[in-house]
């Protein structure tokens, strides 16, 4: 007869857990991230490039993430499956220049048009 596993041993599945939304949850658009690593950890800092009261383009940090390697593999899986659905759905997506060039960071250039948004050059 097989043992039955002790509770600590048992499989959760997180999908199963119920939410519980903080007072501190953020909710925010983005249009750029920027990235620091350690050995330890990767930190995403999630950004808004936008222009402000004297047409002058600034970047607004909105929120900070850590997570350890393991979870950015999983981060990245997750994201690598709803891309795959969204571009089934509606076709690849495109990506304007600059690209990324191996390893370089990636330099968006952004000009103020007349009507006072920032757009992707």
């Amino acid at each position: 007869m097989p043992e039955e596993k002790s509770e600590a041993s048992k499989l959760i599945n997180v999908l199963e857990l119920p939410r519980q939304r903080l007072s501190h949850f953020i909710s925010a658009y983005v249009n750029h991230v920027e990235a620091a690593s350690s050995f330890y950890d990767l930190r995403l800092i999630f950004c808004q490039v936008a222009v402000d009261l004297q047409r002058e383009l600034t970047v607004e940090q909105h929120a900070a993430f850590a997570m350890t390697w393991e979870h950015a593999v999983r981060v990245r899986n997750l994201l690598n499956r709803l891309i795959a659905a969204y571009e089934k759905e509606n076709g690849a997506i495109r990506l304007g220049e600059p690209t990324e060039d191996a390893g370089a960071p990636v330099r968006e250039q952004f000009q103020v048009p007349p009507h006072g948004t920032a757009e992707k050059a």
